[in-house]
């Protein structure tokens, strides 16, 4: 009996202190949703100005705790994974890296001097822990993309090697590459 009456009180505390707090863009638009559990749990919907999901995850005593979820503007997901001590844990292999160009789904050959857009995708791995290096021409982060794309140019013809590191704070991590022949 003291069982149950234990488990009721406990259920009316965490009950009475659930709350559920919005934040706006200034157009108007649902940007953030906090749904509190007890004063230090609470789980936070984060949304793009479309009314997407852009992440969604928990935080214990103001620290992203366990299973965390993102996703891009177009409802494809970003990432999976777990943070553990505010930290996003690498949880990641040797693999080939998934190359998506934007324009083609994968030229055959690359041309000289050309920019492709490209996102590169590694199971397991947040995009923002990549770090890319390139022979034969030059790969850097496109401005302002909410999509975490890759500007890739090639220099002069031949092998072009895109090689994929996963990246955190004590190390590097390399993933993969990929190899490309231009014309």
């Amino acid at each position: 009996m003291k069982i149950i009456v234990l488990f009721s009180i406990t259920l009316l505390a965490l009950a009475n202190c659930k709350a559920t707090k919005k934040k706006f863009y200034e157009t108007g638009e649902l940007k953030k949703e906090i749904i509190t559990v007890c004063d230090s749990i609470y789980t936070e919907y984060q949304y793009y100005k479309n009314g997407n999901l852009k992440s969604k995850g928990n935080y214990i005593n103001a620290v992203k705790q366990g299973l965390w979820e993102e996703w891009y503007p177009n409802k494809e997901i970003k990432w999976e994974g777990k943070y553990v001590d505010g930290y996003r844990e690498i949880n990641i292999f040797q693999q080939k890296p998934n190359i998506i160009f934007e324009s083609d789904p994968e030229p055959e050959l690359l041309n000289i001097g050309m920019d492709y857009k490209i996102q590169i995708h590694i199971k397991g791995l947040h995009p923002e822990d990549l770090v890319v290096a390139c022979t034969n021409g030059i790969v850097k982060l496109a401005k302002d993309s909410e999509y975490n794309e890759f500007i890739l140019h090639p220099k002069k013809r031949g092998d072009l090697k895109l090689k994929v590191y996963a990246y955190d704070v004590l190390d590097e991590y390399y993933i993969g590459e990929r190899i490309f022949i231009v014309k």
